[in-house]
């Protein structure tokens, strides 16, 4: 899931980790917000992106050192 605010700021987790509560709970938190700031947008991300971009940061990552991947 990624989590966007108006005022620019953005959390990505994946739903697995967001715990399921009962019904006397007071719920959880999934991002703060700053006063007068507002969720704008929820989104689901599919989860062949996270396995796309875990290869482009290892690739970069190897790059940056002058390895290759």
């Amino acid at each position: 899931m990624l989590l966007i605010s108006d005022g620019g700021t953005l959390v990505r987790t994946p739903a697995a980790h967001i715990a399921q509560v009962g019904r006397n709970t007071q719920g959880v938190t999934l991002m703060r917000v700053q006063a007068g700031e507002k969720l704008q947008a929820i989104e689901r991300l599919d989860v062949s992106l996270d396995d796309a971009d875990a290869e482009s940061i290892t690739s970069v990552d190897a790059d940056s050192r002058g390895e290759q991947s």
